[in-house]
């Protein structure tokens, strides 16, 4: 018979296993100080590369609207080698177009928008931000076609060396040389390829239709532009992320840049008429004749569109009065000023 041996485990010899309760205390403790550590540099992180992406897309907006303005200012007048507020006495001057004459048209014009005073706008079925001004700058096209043949004086058509500039029907254009400019509406279609007929007659709004003088191969055909700036309410994305309006620059019915709040224009005089040197800086309603303005001075107000740039309030100058704006937008100013070509001396 064989006896087995009993094997006796006391209970002192039992091993301890998991956590105490006051252990899973500290450790959930501890993953929660990790976890609002994790989150609170999260919240800097994302509020950092917000206020960086808004501060780098405000300098760009900043940069392109002023270099926009800037290259149209700079063609104002500009119809090929005379300029278009050149002295009576230094170039003769034609138009076929009642509606744009160019004996008394300028390089630079505005008015101030208000719901009763809505100009050219009112026509294009477009907003301005009240109390600002819409500046209309007209000049010729930097490209040009040459012409093919000689024109008779008394012509109502002229043919240039090929429509590489595209020339559409209804679309005004000016013919100039050193001496002499004469602006006309295009009445025909222009075909495609070489020796390209432009037409100018009476069936286009031309009166007369026949040209004032003749003209030799050596002038230049050129688009007649006109631009109109402008601040409104954007019709683009119409509301920032926080259901709130806000203001672009426009050219015509283009939205051009996001974010430009406010402008303000002053227009460079002589101290009398005629004048080639700026005398003070005006605003619009003070230009007595838009043909003695020779700079124009403009003041931008940027502001970046979504309301979450900051976390602090901020006070901005611009056009000489400071003021603490109520949003968290992140502001800025831009400003530059343009001498009109030929009208300085």
């Amino acid at each position: 018979m064989t006896l087995h041996k009993r094997r006796f485990h006391p209970a002192g010899c039992k091993r301890q296993r998991g956590l105490s309760l006051i252990e899973l205390m500290i450790g959930m403790l501890i993953g929660l100080l990790l976890i609002a550590g994790m989150i609170s540099i999260f919240s800097a992180n994302k509020q950092t590369y917000r206020y960086n992406e808004e501060l780098a897309r405000l300098q760009e907006n900043s940069r392109f609207a002023i270099e926009f303005i800037q290259r149209s200012l700079r063609m104002a007048g500009h119809i090929g080698c005379p300029e278009l507020n050149a002295p009576a006495t230094a170039l003769k001057r034609a138009s076929l177009v009642p509606a744009l004459d160019l004996r008394t048209l300028t390089s630079v014009t505005a008015y101030q928008y208000s719901p009763t005073n809505t100009g050219v706008l009112g026509t294009m079925g477009m907003t301005a931000k009240t109390g600002t001004d819409v500046v209309t700058v007209t000049y010729g096209s930097g490209a040009s076609a040459t012409l093919d043949t000689v024109v008779q004086a008394g012509a109502d058509s002229l043919v240039i060396k090929n429509n590489a500039l595209g020339f559409k029907q209804g679309e005004v254009a000016l013919i100039s040389n050193c001496e002499q400019a004469e602006l006309f509406s295009i009445s025909n279609t222009p075909a495609s390829g070489t020796s390209v007929t432009l037409e100018h007659k009476a069936s286009g709004g031309n009166t007369p239709a026949a040209t004032t003088w003749a003209w030799a191969e050596d002038a230049r055909v050129m688009r007649l532009n006109q631009q109109i700036f402008f601040i409104g309410p954007s019709t683009g994305r119409v509301t920032n992320r926080q259901g709130n309006t806000f203001n672009s620059l426009y050219v015509g019915t283009n939205e051009m840049v996001e974010g430009v709040e406010d402008m303000v224009v002053t227009y460079g005089v002589p101290a009398t008429a005629g004048g080639r040197e700026v005398s003070q800086y005006v605003q619009v309603g003070s230009v007595a004749n838009w043909a003695d303005v020779l700079a124009v001075k403009v003041e931008l107000l940027m502001a970046s569109v979504d309301d979450n740039a900051i976390n602090e309030t901020q006070t901005i100058t611009f056009n000489g009065v400071a003021t603490a704006m109520a949003d968290h937008r992140m502001y800025s100013t831009a400003a530059t000023t343009i001498s009109l070509r030929g009208n300085v001396d």
